[in-house]
């Protein structure tokens, strides 16, 4: 098993660098890409499939995704149909870059899918998103001095997949422990902290102090945007 998980500074690095490595047409696409992979934990069959007509309340403050199966991919059972919460999960400055992508990139063409490159019409290769963060930490790191946290494997370099399992490791930070800890793993103030809490896992509870609806964590099961 793969122990992988990306800080939050180098998430940072990364998109700074997809703007310093990357053609000025692709770029917006690319750091929307990682920013989501990074937030929302999706997979990235389900992210590469994202079509313009599976984004919901564009425009209002709660804009989310919908993962459904289409013509591009199947999702992986039937669970993982579910909606995304992106007003919850990715900050204001991010939710705010996705919502300009999207009004400045929909067109009529409501199968038109997001992550394409400006001369095509269908969704960027698969492999696409792997070889560009390998070249984006190597351009970040050329004396590889950052590395993935597994330990059962020699090879330390990412999977795209690290970012899925970077995003439950924050999630799962944020519902169980303290603030101090959750704000140094994982870069969410507590502002972002409060957010992904009262709007996702305890939204009835948004009137009450944070003590109160954390005594109910125990209650709560995985949301299915985890799944």
């Amino acid at each position: 098993v793969r122990a992988e998980w990306i800080s939050p500074n180098l998430y940072q690095r990364i998109l700074l660098q997809i703007r310093r490595s990357i053609d000025p047409m692709e770029a917006d696409m690319f750091l929307l890409l990682f920013i989501l992979a990074y937030r929302t934990g999706m997979r990235k069959k389900e992210l590469l499939g994202l079509r313009f007509s599976d984004i919901e309340a564009i425009g209002t403050d709660e804009p989310s995704l919908l993962i459904r199966p289409n013509n591009y991919r199947k999702t992986k059972t039937e669970g993982s149909i579910r909606r995304v919460a992106l007003y919850a999960l990715l900050s204001p400055q991010e939710l705010e870059f996705f919502t300009e992508y999207v009004k400045s990139n929909h067109i009529s063409k409501q199968q038109q899918y997001l992550f394409t490159l400006s001369t095509e019409n269908t969704p960027i290769p698969s492999h696409t998103p792997l070889k560009l963060l390998d070249k984006i930490v190597k351009d970040i790191s050329p004396n590889a001095d950052i590395q993935n946290t597994s330990t059962q494997n020699t090879d330390t370099k990412f999977t795209f997949h690290a970012f899925r399992h970077t995003a439950i490791s924050n999630l799962a930070l944020a519902l169980n422990a303290d603030d101090a800890l959750t704000q140094t793993l994982t870069g969410l103030n507590t502002k972002h902290i409060d957010q992904v809490l009262c709007k996702i896992w305890f939204p009835i509870r948004c009137h009450e102090s944070r003590p109160i609806y954390k005594l109910s964590q125990k209650q709560c099961h995985i949301p299915p945007f985890q799944r």
